[in-house]
């Protein structure tokens, strides 16, 4: 069996501030049901106050992320972005549309 090859750091932000980090890990090259998962995680963390935000990215993973139109939102840039333009994001907990 092959070794596992790293994907990314991921940082995770919980809703109540504190942060952990944990390394992004697979046996191949990651695919868009990794993508996915990545998506889906950062959309309940932020519906909940946290988020997620990648570093050392792969460059097959980076890849995947601006083929799918993430890139920015898992690494930190949206959020200089919003504020540059004075927007805020409100999330409402009780919203049932994911």
């Amino acid at each position: 069996m092959a070794g596992f090859v790293p994907w990314a750091r991921v940082v995770i932000s919980w809703p109540d501030g504190t942060r952990t980090e944990v390394m992004l890990v697979g046996e191949d090259a990651p695919d868009l049901a990794a993508v996915e998962v990545l998506a889906r995680f950062q959309l309940v963390l932020r519906r909940f106050g946290g988020g997620i935000r990648l570093e050392a990215v792969s460059a097959s993973l980076d890849g995947l992320l601006e083929l799918a139109g993430l890139r920015r939102e898992v690494s930190g840039q949206l959020e200089s972005r919003e504020e540059l333009l004075g927007v805020e994001e409100r999330v409402n907990p009780r919203d049932t549309i994911a």
